[in-house]
């Protein structure tokens, strides 16, 4: 499903030899599976920028700061990290005009911000998408 999340539960099921409903009770208790999604081309829905953040919050100012990127409607992955940032953030916007509009209002929500623009994507969603030919193959690959 990692590989070609199209393929149907016909499909599935054959391959499985578990039948359709059965499968589909199965599919929705996985507790690994989030949500049945696909990934857009961001650039085909006219979003030619994509920009990834580094923000360290004001202490006092973290939970702020976090619902107020939320809000934003660019805003495509929020993820709090280490090492000295308190925030990872992924945005995409249709141009750097839209972008500096953004980045402005940030700047009374944040302590510091690292900018990284995104020139080229160069592998996406790969991690778990093929299954390892055999067991030492994958204790080799970590």
């Amino acid at each position: 499903m990692r590989n070609n999340s199209r393929t149907t539960l016909k499909e599935l099921s054959k391959q499985t030899e578990i039948p359709i409903s059965t499968l589909f009770d199965k599919l929705k208790q996985f507790p690994y599976i989030k949500r049945f999604t696909c990934l857009l081309d961001y650039k085909q829905l006219g979003y030619d920028l994509r920009v990834l953040l580094l923000l360290k919050a004001p202490s006092f100012k973290k939970a702020e700061l976090e619902e107020y990127l939320q809000s934003r409607p660019r805003l495509n992955t929020l993820v709090e990290v280490s090492n000295g940032w308190d925030y990872f953030v992924e945005l995409y916007f249709k141009n750097i005009q839209e972008y500096h509009a953004f980045l402005k209002s940030l700047r009374l929500q944040t302590k510091s911000y690292h900018e990284i623009f995104v020139l080229n994507e160069l592998k996406e969603e790969a991690f778990l998408s093929k299954e390892p030919k055999n067991q030492n193959q994958a204790q080799s690959e970590a």
